[in-house]
């Protein structure tokens, strides 16, 4: 709905990985060889398909909204290195402070980021030389 309404890519990492492995691109299979062992898939991986989906004409003009990346701080770093060498950057950060309780799905999901005050456990601290609205 925010990507509709502001015209802006929703990229979601699950989707991005749904995508790679039915068109089993050369990441999907490299993830797929992880997810078939049972094995968490690599950053590396995972910032690659990130990297390649907002390489797509549709994410130059006006960036994209990132959905379930990063997740970790070795992502968000990836993720800085990325955008830095394609000469782009993060400029605003949505935060979103809602209680687990309210989904119910992850409730029992473990988290790579620490517990924070009032239950959030996902957060992104700051955005480098940007704003959080």
């Amino acid at each position: 709905m925010l990507s509709e309404m502001l015209g802006i890519p929703h990229v979601s990492s699950g989707d991005l990985f749904r995508d790679n492995l039915k068109r089993e691109t050369p990441l999907g299979l490299q993830a797929k060889s992880y997810m078939e062992k049972g094995e968490l898939v690599p950053d590396d991986v995972t910032v690659a398909m990130v990297r390649d989906r907002l390489s797509q004409a549709d994410c130059n003009d006006r960036g994209a909204i990132l959905d379930g990346f990063p997740r970790t701080v070795e992502q968000a770093r990836a993720l800085d290195e990325v955008l830095t060498q394609d000469g782009k950057k993060i400029d605003t950060v949505i935060y979103f402070q809602v209680s687990e309780a309210a989904f119910g799905r992850t409730a029992d999901r473990p988290s790579d980021l620490p517990q924070l005050p009032g239950g959030v456990s996902h957060s992104i601290q700051s955005a480098k030389g940007g704003r959080c609205l």
